[in-house]
């Protein structure tokens, strides 16, 4: 999925220049954050931006090159809000996802519940019919007897 104008998404800090950076976004594009777009406190200290660091922007345009314009000035509390949310969702899922197929995997037959309940029935029978037999032993030493 590439970024559209408007999304706001975490990217990463690839190459810092005198004139901003280059920010890789997760679906492998690259986008440019000028420093012109960067809020008054960052926009004076621009060291600030170093490869590696991973920042919230919001995509505001595409220039005639085909490169993605950043800015981190225009997301708001909300939008971190929101991002991080959106990155929990995504985790969980992963997470549940893996959680659903590792069980599928692991379970061996004999925990099974359905295996249980068809072994403890089988149990009962043969106990039953044990008991059956032996009662017809005694009614058999009974009748022979008297």
């Amino acid at each position: 999925m590439t970024a559209k104008v408007g999304d706001i998404v975490g990217a990463v800090v690839v190459a810092v220049a005198e004139g901003g950076a280059t920010l890789s976004l997760p679906d492998g594009t690259t986008g440019h954050l000028y420093t012109s777009q960067m809020d008054p406190q960052s926009a004076a200290d621009t060291p600030a931006l170093t490869v590696g660091a991973e920042v919230l922007v919001k995509v505001t345009d595409v220039d005639r090159a085909g490169q993605l314009i950043l800015s981190p000035a225009r997301t708001s509390p909300e939008d971190k809000d929101v991002a991080d949310f959106h990155d929990e969702v995504v985790q969980m899922r992963s997470a549940l996802a893996e959680r659903s197929v590792n069980l599928a995997q692991e379970q061996r037959p004999e925990d099974r519940v359905e295996w249980r309940l068809q072994e403890w029935l089988d149990q009962g029978r043969n106990t039953l019919s044990r008991l059956e037999r032996h009662r017809a032993k005694r009614l058999t030493k009974r009748i022979q007897g008297d």
